[in-house]
């Protein structure tokens, strides 16, 4: 594990969407030391603050927050709470809670997460979650990039840590799963690795190849429910910058991902597709463009028809 020390208030002031929620951070930095807990951010606000300050890439500022605390969450919560105006809106069968926090007459949605150990049962299924440490919560997630982590309160508060070699891949623009078994767990995986590289234009690493043979090998895309496959396509729609689309397609399409996944998307199409939904975005809501992507995307033959 490697440790390297940050300056904590030029981090927070470079990732918070709106400079109120700086506050509101010191409070609940406050409370997790008070109690004694773990809080840190992980996943995509520590990796694209690094690609903004290290590597000098053009990222935005993120538009949500994703805290975890190595604690009683729930707890933590109800007593955070109290201190600030807010509600819990959602809590998941995964330990994860999203809050709306009031502040100075502003709404801001945050996901706050318990840090925990995943294992899955069975190819392609939902994992069981338990409650753990904060190595166990980096070492479930799905690619080294996304594995950093930088602690708002003791015992690693300022420090980002590095478990696995993140950082070197995150500089060397590596897409790389953490094992091999890693897409047969979750192939959903795919897909957002995919958006990763056409987003930052970055690499699949060898290990990803390797990964996706043995995703084929145990059919597990075909096992994936046509929801949760769905739901990964509306991500390249909403999610990545419209000029990146075609990218995002043939990427998976080059990738196999449509056949191994029992979809009969045509290359050809994808052209088309694409003229379509941007003759077509001022008439369709955001609902509405989503069923005609996924339509035109599944299904020639409507896309035939909306051509004429």
């Amino acid at each position: 594990m490697e440790t390297f020390e940050i300056e904590l208030e030029s981090f927070l002031k470079t990732i918070l969407p709106i400079p109120e929620l700086y506050e509101f951070l010191l409070i609940a930095q406050n409370l997790s030391k008070k109690r004694g807990e773990f809080l840190y951010f992980a996943g995509g606000v520590v990796r694209d603050y690094l690609l903004k300050t290290l590597y000098k890439k053009k990222i935005e500022k993120p538009k949500d927050l994703d805290l975890v605390l190595q604690g009683n969450l729930k707890n933590f919560l109800e007593e955070l709470l109290k201190k600030v105006k807010g509600e819990i809106l959602f809590e998941s069968q995964f330990l994860t809670y999203k809050v709306k926090i009031y502040l100075n007459g502003k709404e801001f949605l945050i996901d706050f997460i318990t840090a925990r150990k995943e294992i899955y049962e069975d190819i392609a299924k939902l994992p069981k979650v338990f409650p753990s440490d904060f190595k166990d919560d980096i070492l479930r997630r799905d690619f080294t990039i996304n594995t950093l982590i930088i602690g708002l309160s003791p015992p690693y508060k300022g420090i980002l840590i590095d478990l696995i070699n993140g950082k070197k891949d995150l500089e060397r623009g590596l897409i790389k799963p953490l094992h091999l078994n890693s897409f047969v767990d979750d192939p959903t995986r795919i897909f957002r690795g995919i958006r990763y590289k056409v987003r930052f234009g970055f690499k699949f690493a060898r290990e990803f190849f390797l990964a996706l043979e043995k995703c084929f090998k145990k059919e597990a895309l075909k096992k994936l429910s046509a929801t949760r496959i769905a739901n990964e396509l509306r991500l390249y729609l909403n999610k990545e910058p419209k000029e990146k689309l075609k990218e995002l397609l043939e990427t998976t399409f080059y990738l196999n991902i449509f056949e191994e996944a029992g979809i009969k998307a045509k290359k050809e199409n994808f052209n088309s597709l694409i003229e379509l939904l941007s003759e077509l975005r001022d008439e369709l809501n955001i609902k509405e463009r989503e069923k005609f992507f996924l339509l035109g995307l599944l299904n020639s033959q409507f896309l035939e028809q909306a051509l004429r």
